[in-house]
C-alpha cells in the first residue's frame, strides 16, 4: 500500500515538473480562491473579536436604560417623552444604592449641528451625536482616552461653559484643531474645542450615526446655554464584579418596570453580538466561495488538458497492466498535490491580504479591527482548497480512466476521451452534493444560532400586535377553536394608532380562551396609577406567549377591550405559525443553493458560448490577424465562456456597487431639489411656525443672498364623497395626503401636468385642487371637474373641484397612494399638519446660511448635500464587504484568464509551429493572441458593466429621466474596461511568451 502511494506521489511530482508553467498556473488558480477564503475568514474572525470584546464599554455599563430608540432620538431636542423625570432619577439612585451599583445619567440627542467658524469663513454645519455628560462620572465603565491633548483627563478639560470635546472623525472632516472655535446650534456664541477623543469611544455597529458624522461631549452644565433644559434620557449602571449574567438580565428587566423604559444588558449584547459575528462571518465566507469555485474550474481545465496530452502515456500504462482505478488514483493524487500546493500558497497570500481586507471591514463595522494571523482561517482555507480540488478533479480523473489501450497503436492520431452522458450527469450530481455539503457545513453554526434564537423568541418575548382605529361601546366576545393561554398587555394609543401613553397598562393576568366559553380580553390598570380608565380608549393589545404563571379567568375591575373575531383569528394564526416553525437543514439548503447556482451558471455559460460562436462569425475586414483571432475564439468555446463569466462577474460586482451608489445619489440630488424647490431646508418644530419664528428666520438670512423662498405644508384629509356619491371609509381614496406650496420660484412644480392645468397664484383661497395621476386616483373614477367632498381634522367639510392631474417625477411622494395639491388659504388653520421651508441659495453661500439658521431656536436646517452625504456613508458601509469580495473575485478571474491563455498556447503549439514555419514572426503571433484576449476581455467588461447600467437605468427610470451611467461613475466604468484589457494582455504575455519563443525545429 505504501509503495503504491509512493509511486503515485512520485508520478504526480514528475508530471507536475513536466507540466512546468501550466502546473504553476493551476496552482495559482486554486491559490487565488484559497487566498480569498483565508482573507475573508480572517475578516470574519476579526469582526467577531471586535464585537465580543469590551462589551460592557460598548453598552455603556452592565445595564443601560434609555427612553428612546436604540440609535438615539432624531427629534427637535429633548422632549418630555424622551427623558427621565426627577422621580425616575430618584428611583434609579435608590435602586443603585440598594444593589451596591455605580451609575451615571446623561442626555443624548442627534439634532445639534457643529460648524467651524472664524472671522471670515464658515464651515459646513454637520449634524452630530451630542452627549451631555457629567465629566466626573462618564464613562461609568472603562477609561476615555483623550487623543489631544494627550494624557489629560476629560474631566479636567470639559469644565462647562462654552467648552466642547469632539470626535476624531468630526475633527478630520472639518479640519478642527484643539483651541478652534465652533458654532453649535441654538446659540450665536462660539464654543472652544478643548479635546479631541477617539472615534471608537462612541462609534460602533450600534451607533452608526456617530461613526458617519462624528459626536461631541458637552458638560450638562452647558445645556442652558443652548436653550435646552438638561434632562437625562439614558442611565448606565455598573454592578459589582462577579454578578451572574442571568441576574444582570433580571436586573435589567426590573429596571425596565421600575423606570418605565427600555434596557439593554451586557450579557444580552454579548449574546446578540455572538449571533451577529457568526452570521456575518459565515455570510462573508459564502460570498467568497465564488473565487474558490473559479479556482476549482482552473484545476479542472488544466487537468483535462493534461489528460488529453497524455493519452498515449495512459494507454501505454494500461497496456502494461495498470488498472483503471490505479490510473484514477494516480491522477487524483496529482490533483490533490496541486490543491495542497495551491492551498499553502493561497494561505500565505490570504494572510498578507488580511490587513488590506480589514480596512473594508472597518468601514462596514464602524470599529477598528486588529490584524493578526488566525490559525483557524488558515486551516479553513486549506481544507476548502483540498476539498474543492478533489471535487473538481473528479471529471479529469474519470476522463483519464476512459482512455483505451488500443490507441497506442495509432500514436499520430488525435484521441480526445470524453465522458458519456450518464457519467457526466452522475459526476455533476456528485459535485453538486459535495459542494452543497461544504456550504451546509459552513452555514451550520448560523442555522443553529438562528434556530435557537427563534426558539428562545417563541418561548419568551415574541410580541404580536394589531390596532383597532374605531371603538364601540359593546364588548365583542372572542371564541377560539383550540384552547390557548396568552399573557395580555394593553397600551393606550391615539386615533392614528400611534403610541400615546406607554406602559399605562401592565400584564397583570392571563385569560384562557376555550371553544366552550366565550371570553373577553381583560386587563388591569398599572400599579401606582389611578383606578379610573385611561383618558383614551384602549385600542391596541399585545399578545405574548404563555408565561410560567398559572392562567386565571381574569380579574375584577378590569377594562374590557373590544376587538373583532377576525383580528383575533389573525393573531392566533400568526402565533401558531411561529410556534410550528422549524429550522431547515443547513446541508439541504446548501445542496439546493448550489444546485440552483449551478443551473444559473450553466445557462449563463450557454449564452456566452452562443455569443462566442456569433462573434467568431464576424467579418475580419481584410485583417489576417483579426481573422485568426476570431477563428481561435471558435475553439474551446466552453472554456473561454467560463473565463468570460468569471471576468464579467467581477466587473458586474464592482460596477453595480458603484453605479447603484452614485445613481441613487444623483437621483436623490435631482429629486430633492425639485421636490422642495430649494437646496437649504428648514424644519420647524410642529406647531411652532408663527410670525415670530418666521421673523427670526428672515432676520438671520437678511445678509445671505437667497434667490427663492418656498413654504411647504403637509396635511391629511378624509374624502367623504366624489361627485356627491359617498365612498366607503376603507376605500384607498378615503385618506388623502395634501400639499400646500407657497413659493416665489417660477420653476417650482409638483409634477408634470398631464390633464387640465396646474395651480397658479390666482388660485389662492379658491376651492380647487390638483390630483396626482396614480393607481388610487385612476381606480377611483375621478375626472376633470369632479367635486370631492373632504373633511379636515377639525371636522370642517369642504367641496373641492379637480382642475388638473399631474404625474409626479418619481422619488418623493410617488407611489400607489393618492396625493393632492391645494392652494394656500383654502384649509382652516390646523396644528396637526407639518410645514417646512426651502431656500434656494447659491453654493458659495450655503455654509453661511446654515450657520445663521442654526442659531434660531425650535428649528434645524440642513442642505440637500447632507442627505446626499448620509446616503453615501450608508452605501459605503453596506457595500464595503461586497466591494472587497468583488475585488478578490476579479483577481481570481485574472488568474483564471492567465490559466486559460496558457492552456490555449499549450494546445496550439502545433498551430504556432506552422505559423512560424510559413514565416510569421513571434511578435505577430503574440499580437494575434493579444487581439483574441482583448476581444474576450472587452466582451466580458461590456456584459458586466452593461448589465449594471441596465439595472440602474430601470431603477432611475421612475424619475422620468433614466440614468444609465451616473456622472461620477463614468471614470470607474472606463477604469474597469481598461483594467479588463490590461488583465487580458498581461495574462497573455505571461502565458504565451514562452510558447511563441520556441523554435520550429
Amino acid at each position: 500500500m505504501l509503495e503504491r502511494l509512493r509511486f503515485y506521489l512520485l508520478h504526480a511530482i514528475r508530471n507536475m515538473r513536466r507540466g512546468g508553467r501550466w502546473s504553476t498556473f493551476a496552482i495559482f488558480s486554486i491559490a487565488a480562491g484559497v487566498a480569498t477564503v483565508v482573507a475573508l475568514r480572517s475578516l470574519g474572525l476579526a469582526i467577531g473579536d471586535s464585537l465580543l470584546t469590551n462589551v460592557r464599554e460598548t453598552n455603556g455599563g452592565d445595564i443601560r436604560v434609555y427612553t428612546q430608540a436604540p440609535f438615539g432620538a432624531f427629534d427637535f431636542g429633548l422632549q418630555d417623552s424622551d427623558v427621565f423625570s426627577e422621580r425616575d432619577i430618584e428611583r434609579a439612585e435608590a435602586w443603585a444604592q440598594e444593589h451596591n451599583a455605580s451609575w451615571t445619567a446623561y442626555a443624548r440627542a442627534l439634532t445639534l449641528q457643529v460648524a467651524k467658524v472664524d472671522e471670515t469663513t464658515f464651515g459646513r454645519p454637520t449634524f452630530i451625536s451630542s452627549i451631555f455628560i457629567d465629566p466626573q462620572h462618564y464613562p461609568i465603565v472603562g477609561e476615555l482616552v483623550v487623543e489631544e491633548p494627550a494624557g489629560v483627563p476629560l474631566s479636567e478639560l470639559l469644565t462647562g461653559g462654552y467648552t466642547i470635546a469632539i470626535s476624531r472623525n468630526l475633527a478630520d472632516a472639518q479640519g478642527i484643531q484643539v483651541g478652534d472655535k465652533v458654532r453649535v446650534s441654538r446659540t450665536e456664541e462660539p464654543f472652544t474645542v478643548v479635546a479631541i477623543v477617539p472615534t471608537f469611544a462612541e462609534a460602533n455597529l450600534r451607533n452608526p450615526f456617530a461613526a458617519f458624522f462624528g459626536f461631541a461631549y458637552l458638560s450638562y452644565e452647558s445645556a442652558p446655554l443652548l436653550e435646552i433644559e438638561y434632562e437625562p434620557n439614558e442611565i448606565a449602571f455598573v454592578l459589582p464584579e462577579g454578578t451572574p449574567q442571568q441576574q444582570i438580565i433580571e436586573f435589567g428587566e426590573e429596571l425596565e418596570r421600575l423606570l418605565r423604559a427600555r434596557a439593554t444588558t451586557a450579557p444580552e449584547v454579548l449574546q446578540q453580538n455572538e449571533i451577529a459575528a457568526q452570521l456575518i462571518g459565515d455570510f462573508i465566507v459564502v460570498m467568497g466561495l465564488g473565487s474558490l469555485l473559479i479556482g476549482g474550474v482552473g484545476i479542472m481545465n488544466t487537468m483535462l488538458v493534461m489528460v488529453r496530452r497524455r493519452t498515449n502515456e495512459i494507454a501505454a500504462m494500461k497496456t502494461f497492466g495498470m488498472k483503471g482505478k490505479q490510473i484514477a488514483m494516480m491522477f487524483f493524487v496529482e490533483a490533490l498535490l496541486l490543491g495542497l500546493l495551491g492551498s499553502i500558497l493561497g494561505s500565505v497570500i490570504g494572510v498578507l491580504l488580511g490587513g488590506v481586507v480589514n480596512t473594508f471591514g472597518e468601514t462596514f463595522l464602524n470599529q477598528n479591527l486588529v490584524w493578526r494571523i488566525y490559525p483557524e482561517a488558515l486551516a479553513y482555507g486549506a481544507v476548502l482548497g483540498l476539498v474543492t480540488t478533489a471535487i473538481f478533479g473528479l471529471s479529469p480523473v474519470l476522463t483519464a480512466v476512459k482512455v483505451r489501450p488500443g490507441i497506442i497503436l495509432r500514436p499520430n492520431e488525435t484521441h480526445i476521451p470524453r465522458l458519456g452522458a450518464i457519467q457526466s450527469l452522475l459526476t455533476l450530481v456528485v459535485m453538486i452534493i459535495a459542494m452543497g455539503l461544504v456550504v451546509g457545513q459552513i452555514l451550520s453554526p448560523s442555522f443553529s444560532l438562528i434556530g435557537g434564537d427563534i426558539s428562545e423568541m417563541r418561548r419568551d418575548r415574541f410580541d404580536i400586535s394589531f390596532c383597532v382605529r374605531e371603538q364601540t361601546e359593546e364588548t365583542v366576545p372572542v371564541t377560539i377553536a383550540n384552547e390557548s393561554s396568552y399573557d395580555i398587555v394593553a397600551y393606550t394609543y391615539n386615533s392614528n394608532c400611534e403610541r400615546d401613553q406607554f406602559t399605562l397598562i401592565e400584564p397583570r393576568n392571563e385569560v384562557t380562551f376555550t371553544s366552550q366559553t366565550p371570553a373577553y380580553w381583560i386587563v388591569e390598570l398599572a400599579e401606582g396609577e389611578t383606578d379610573a380608565p385611561p383618558a383614551r380608549p384602549i385600542n391596541r393589545v399585545y399578545v405574548l406567549p404563555p408565561s410560567e404563571t398559572t392562567a386565571t379567568d381574569g380579574a375584577t375591575g378590569g377594562i374590557r377591550v373590544p376587538v373583532s373575531n377576525s383580528e383575533v383569528a389573525n393573531v392566533i394564526s400568526l402565533t401558531r405559525s411561529l410556534s410550528s416553525f422549524t429550522t431547515p437543514s443547513p446541508h439541504l439548503v446548501g445542496i439546493i443553493g448550489v444546485a440552483v447556482t449551478m443551473l444559473v451558471l450553466f445557462i449563463l455559460i450557454g449564452l456566452l458560448w452562443v455569443l462566442l460562436w456569433f462573434v467568431g462569425k464576424f467579418p475580419s475586414f481584410g485583417s489576417v490577424n483579426l481573422r485568426l483571432a476570431l477563428r481561435n475564439l471558435s475553439t474551446q468555446r466552453l472554456r473561454t465562456a467560463t473565463t468570460m463569466l468569471a471576468l464579467s462577474a467581477g466587473m458586474f460586482a464592482l460596477s453595480s456597487i458603484t453605479f447603484v451608489g452614485e445613481g441613487v445619489r444623483e437621483f436623490l440630488q435631482f429629486q430633492l431639489s425639485d421636490a422642495f424647490g430649494g437646496n437649504v431646508l428648514v424644519f420647524p418644530i410642529p406647531g411652532a411656525v408663527g410670525d415670530l419664528q418666521m421673523g427670526a428666520v428672515n432676520s438671520v438670512l437678511q445678509d445671505v443672498p437667497v434667490r427663492y423662498r418656498t413654504r411647504l405644508s403637509f396635511d391629511n384629509l378624509n374624502v367623504i364623497a366624489i361627485d356627491g356619491q359617498r365612498i366607503d371609509r376603507f376605500d384607498p381614496m378615503s385618506n388623502m395626503g395634501v400639499q400646500i406650496r407657497e413659493t416665489d420660484n417660477p420653476a417650482a412644480s409638483g409634477g408634470t401636468v398631464i390633464a387640465g392645468r396646474g395651480l397658479t397664484p390666482e388660485d389662492r383661497g379658491q376651492p380647487v385642487m390638483v390630483l396626482t395621476w396614480d393607481e388610487v386616483t385612476q381606480a377611483s373614477g375621478v375626472r376633470l371637474n369632479s367635486v370631492l367632498t373632504v373633511e379636515t381634522n377639525d371636522g370642517t367639510q369642504l367641496d373641492l373641484q379637480v382642475i388638473g392631474f399631474v404625474q409626479l417625477n418619481g422619488g418623493l411622494g410617488s407611489g400607489p397612494s393618492n396625493n393632492a395639491f391645494i392652494p394656500p388659504d383654502v384649509l382652516p388653520p390646523s396644528d396637526d399638519g407639518f410645514s417646512l421651508f426651502a431656500f434656494a441659495v447659491d453654493s458659495e453661500h450655503v455654509n453661511e446660511a446654515l450657520v445663521q439658521l442654526s442659531s434660531v431656536p425650535f428649528l434645524f436646517a440642513l442642505d440637500v448635500g447632507f442627505i446626499d452625504s448620509f446616503i453615501k456613508r450608508i452605501l459605503d458601509q453596506f457595500t464595503a464587504v461586497p466591494t472587497v469580495v468583488g475585488i478578490l473575485g476579479l483577481v481570481a478571474a485574472a488568474v483564471i484568464m492567465v490559466n486559460t491563455m496558457a492552456l490555449a498556447t499549450l494546445e496550439r503549439q502545433r498551430q504556432i509551429g506552422i505559423l512560424k514555419a510559413i514565416g510569421l514572426k513571434g511578435g505577430r503571433i503574440l499580437r494575434i493572441m493579444l487581439i483574441e484576449a482583448a476581444i474576450i476581455s472587452l466582451l466580458a467588461a461590456f456584459l458586466g458593466i452593461g448589465l449594471s447600467s441596465i439595472i440602474i437605468s430601470i431603477f432611475t427610470s421612475v424619475s422620468g429621466t433614466p440614468i444609465p451611467l451616473p456622472t461620477n461613475a463614468q471614470p470607474i466604468a472606463i477604469g474597469l474596461v481598461i483594467a479588463a484589457i490590461v488583465i487580458s494582455w498581461l495574462a497573455t504575455s505571461l502565458s504565451a511568451g514562452v510558447a511563441i519563443r520556441e523554435r520550429v525545429m
